[in-house]
């Protein structure tokens, strides 16, 4: 994808973008549109070389992009904060392999490495712990090395969001058996077995969660939380008094004896488990109370970073319906006592964007409707969506004469080589002539590359095209698989397996409980 990059970034009105982003604050870009759209930010990261965070309206527009900008860079490189957008489902179970992203990121964006974060709008709203916080919440450990205690570690573990248990079976536990800790850490494709000798770190091995069979031995080993919201104990007792006198201040407002009752039950049981030591499960709904200091993923940001902001006329009216739905789920739960009233719970993404000091670029396809932006500069780039030919070569040949005629440069993108040579003999079929790249891009002609995107697009005004097979025949684009961790778990031989009540793990929507 380099050659694209370069030759799109020599392209008049990319060029004038790309040259002013260390200039201006603040600009709007309109006119772009799927694979286009993706193209340029990665542009705007090769040619600032350092952090971007690309925020989007909706999970989905952040998962599209994510999945693309995949393809032209590595999982060390591009970096997705998947957050629901509803609280409903934000605040309920979910699937480990979610929080996973957001731990990898979160520890990406903390360590000032040089790389791309998809994040919808929901996940800029997300509060989460300060990110001095999230740096202490970690531990590193080398052969050699020596703990507090064993006590002090396994409280530390506890603290960092794992689970105790008999037998490491599933991400985001731990097991201890004499001087050996097990822990399955949430970004690791295999748990780790720690031997110790006393406090001093005797070994460090992978092992098979299955068998429970140790694999390989290894050198130091860095523990991330198994959770995104890593609280300290200290923090949470000290935020008792808050929390109390939230309640109270429901209790005195309650206008009958058994809402009074109802809210007054509640704060004591919160109470209770504090005062014994204890967490309670809806502590995180009380961060606020704990770290009063309101902490986005942009805290998390180099200070230098870039900020795009994608769609934003939709980013508006998106804030505007998540901010709905919020107060009725807030509403609904204040009624059940869950949460008390004085709880914000998430905060204004439009307000952390506005006081955000980063340097940003709008996204947006028309400039009607995005508010009042005060902007450094505009830049309006035409682009058209490729014609779909669905294998017709005549209606192919018609729309490659043009081009020709015009002496614009049209690339069009395969798998591989292999590809490349049978898709330049039907081309020679249907008297198109074609050639293919040998690493540089040929003006004015018709050439084969290899290389990977969803959709083309054509830029009438600098003569530019790009196709895929897409659009050619049809042919979607196949996705490199990517390791799937499944542990404790087995794939189904037969639906008639499943019992109601029974534990399941869909691919794409995580933990759910089978209904019938």
């Amino acid at each position: 994808m380099q050659l694209l990059h370069q030759t799109i970034s020599k392209l008049k009105g990319f060029k004038e973008w790309f040259d002013t982003l260390d200039l201006h604050e603040s600009q709007l870009v309109l006119g772009l549109s799927g694979s286009v759209k993706h193209l340029a930010e990665s542009c705007v990261f090769e040619k600032l070389d350092k952090q971007l965070v690309i925020v989007t309206p909706t999970l989905l527009q952040a998962t599209q992009t994510y999945e693309e900008l995949s393809e032209w860079y590595d999982d060390e490189v591009v970096h997705l904060f998947p957050v629901e957008e509803s609280l409903a489902a934000d605040f309920s179970v979910v699937s480990p392999d979610v929080v996973s992203q957001r731990i990898r990121t979160l520890d990406f964006l903390s360590r000032g490495q040089k790389g791309i974060v998809i994040v919808p709008l929901s996940g800029i709203q997300k509060l989460l712990v300060p990110a001095a916080v999230w740096k202490k919440s970690s531990i590193e450990l080398a052969m050699g090395s020596e703990i507090e205690s064993m006590d002090a570690f396994v409280e530390q573990l506890v603290e960092l969001g794992y689970r105790r248990e008999n037998m490491v079976a599933t991400p985001g536990e731990f097991a201890l058996r004499g001087s050996i800790v097990d822990i399955y850490p949430l970004d690791q494709e295999y748990p780790l077995r720690l031997d110790f000798f006393d406090t001093e770190v005797d070994s460090i091995r992978t092992f098979n969660a299955e068998t429970q069979r140790s694999m390989d031995v290894i050198q130091e080993v860095r523990i991330l939380p198994a959770t995104d919201l890593p609280l300290q104990k200290e923090a949470v007792w000290k935020a008792q008094t808050k929390i109390h006198a939230l309640y109270e201040k429901d209790v005195k407002a309650a206008q009958s004896p058994e809402r009074k009752d109802q809210v007054k039950n509640i704060q004591q049981a919160i109470d209770a488990q504090l005062e014994n030591g204890e967490i309670p499960s809806n502590l995180t709904y009380f961060l606020e109370c704990i770290y009063p200091e309101k902490t986005s993923l942009l805290d998390y940001v180099s200070k230098d970073a870039y900020l795009i902001i994608d769609d934003y006329a939709r980013f508006i009216e998106k804030s505007k319906t998540l901010e709905e739905e919020a107060g009725y789920w807030k509403t609904h739960h204040i009624e059940t006592g869950a949460i008390a009233s004085g709880l914000s719970l998430v905060q204004d993404g439009r307000k952390v964007l506005k006081e955000s000091p980063l340097s940003r670029t709008y996204l947006a396809i028309f400039q009607k409707g995005l508010g009042r932006l005060a902007l450094d500069a505009i830049h309006p780039i035409t682009t058209r969506t490729m014609t779909q030919f669905f294998s017709q070569m005549p209606m192919v040949k018609v729309e490659a004469d043009r081009w020709k005629k015009q002496g614009a440069t049209v690339i069009v993108l395969v798998d591989d080589a292999k590809r490349a040579q049978k898709v330049e003999q039907t081309f020679a079929d249907f008297d198109i002539k074609s050639v293919i790249s040998n690493g540089t891009v040929l003006e004015g002609q018709l050439q084969i590359m290899v290389g990977k995107m969803h959709n083309g697009f054509e830029l009438p005004e600098d003569k530019f095209a790009v196709l895929t097979e897409r659009e050619l025949f049809n042919k979607l684009t196949k996705r490199a698989p990517r390791n799937q961790k499944i542990s404790n778990a087995e794939r189904l031989k037969s639906y008639t397996e499943l019992a109601v009540g029974d534990y399941v793990v869909h691919v794409n929507h995580g933990v759910g409980v089978y209904q019938g």
